[in-house]
């Protein structure tokens, strides 16, 4: 799900430069910061607020396997060299 929030032209030009400045997208930096504000004892749903580690962590909660992934991995290091 996602959601819009109306700000001030002055308020975007600004968050987009502190975005720009450390690499980031605008969203992605609210993003950031929204959830380094979140006190580490408020417990989350990960079924409605998943967060994930790594890549292979998001895939086995999608259901892959260990093997699934190494497989996967491999196909994508293949094909990322016949380019």
């Amino acid at each position: 799900m996602s959601h819009v929030l109306t700000i001030s032209d002055e308020t975007y030009h600004a968050l987009e430069t502190l975005a720009q400045r450390q690499g980031q997208t605008p969203e992605s930096l609210i993003e950031t910061w929204v959830t380094q504000q979140i006190p580490p004892d408020v417990e989350r749903d990960p079924h409605t607020d998943p967060r994930y580690e790594s890549f292979d962590e998001f895939f086995l909660g999608l259901g892959m396997t260990e093997d699934e992934i190494r497989a996967a991995e491999a196909a994508a290091g293949n094909a990322d060299a016949n380019l």
